[in-house]
């Protein structure tokens, strides 16, 4: 099938995870068209502080029937916490809450036309039984069984420009997520070895093989060693 027609099918399958967890939690969860509006948002905004602190005005618009969010300062660091009304770990409130975070993270990287923006990403949820879940996802390292569903960012970041325009937006979101998760550009493989070593250390405090790393991107480990 095209790009489009599976990019309409995984947005049918995340509605469905949506309903799921409504129909079981009565907690509802950010829609795409939420998610929409927000983007519109945020890229309107100026640089990146401006766009964390919209996020949390965003939120509160709708005075927790989406979640809550705020941001903490501690050092050279600031926090961004995004965490939903639910309370129930379930797999599909992972599924939804795991790739909606992964899209929010990239998204605030594409807005600064930064790589990466956030250092560590942390979440509730306990550490999931197979790791191609969530490796490779997100570009940088990720805990688990945390107090809080947290991004991590260095203070110096926040006076990082916004350079998207609407239109911008507006194609961006034609195929989103897809445009974002297989941009090799914005997601170079060597990166995302890297992500998913630091992942693997923080889980078992050991390094993975070479051998280890190819078999969570499915691949040979020559093939691994030739693209790197």
């Amino acid at each position: 099938c095209t790009i489009e027609e599976f990019s309409r099918a995984n947005r049918l399958c995340n509605e469905y995870l949506r309903d799921h967890i409504f129909a079981t939690t009565a907690c509802p969860t950010l829609t795409e068209q939420q998610f929409y509006l927000l983007a519109k948002c945020l890229v309107a905004c100026s640089d990146l502080e401006e766009a964390l602190h919209t996020t949390v005005a965003f939120f509160a618009m709708f005075e927790g029937r989406i979640g809550e969010a705020r941001i903490e300062s501690e050092g050279d660091r600031v926090h961004l916490h995004l965490n939903p009304l639910r309370r129930e770990k379930n797999d599909a409130a992972f599924l939804v809450d795991i790739y909606g975070f992964a899209i929010l993270q990239i998204f605030f990287g594409w807005l600064l036309n930064e790589h990466s923006v956030f250092e560590e990403v942390e979440l509730i949820y306990p550490q999931p039984a197979r790791d191609n879940v969530h490796l490779g996802l997100f570009d940088c390292p990720i805990r688990f069984d945390r107090p809080s569903n947290c991004f991590t960012l260095r203070s110096s970041l926040l006076a990082q420009p916004v350079i998207r325009d609407q239109p911008d937006l507006a194609k961006l979101f034609r195929n989103l997520p897809f445009n974002f998760l297989l941009d090799e550009d914005q997601r170079k493989l060597c990166d995302r070895v890297y992500t998913a070593m630091m992942n693997t250390y923080m889980r078992s405090h050991m390094l993975p093989t070479i051998d280890d790393v190819a078999k969570l991107f499915r691949t040979s480990t020559w093939t691994l060693r030739r693209r790197l």
